[in-house]
């Protein structure tokens, strides 16, 4: 297979692009850039978790009102009924009352 002549080792091809070439201060620079965004990466992976705990707290917090809610409402009932129950027994007993005050 032939080779092209862009890999000879005399001339650089023209079509050949150039190669930034870094030095150390350029690297120099760099290096505190990768530090703080870093930095920045770990602080907001900190943020998702705190604000993922919250949302769980919070979201245990509404299942536990409604849960709550939920087992409070047949003692409401039954104590609504228990009410009923005797509010007709007294509205019974005033006719029997006046019965036997009348028989009297």
């Amino acid at each position: 297979m032939a080779r092209s002549s862009c890999w000879t080792w005399r001339t650089p091809c023209a079509s050949e692009p150039a190669r930034p070439t870094r030095t150390r201060s350029d690297r120099g620079l760099a290096q505190p850039q990768l530090g703080a965004d870093w930095r920045t990466l770990t602080n907001q992976h900190k943020m998702i978790g705190h604000l993922s705990d919250a949302q769980e707290v919070g979201l245990g917090s509404i299942v536990d009102a409604d849960l709550a809610k939920e087992s409070a409402r047949p003692q409401a009932l039954q104590v609504q009924q228990q009410l009923s129950i005797q509010t007709l027994n007294l509205a019974n007993a005033k006719p029997n009352a006046l019965i036997v005050l009348c028989r009297g």
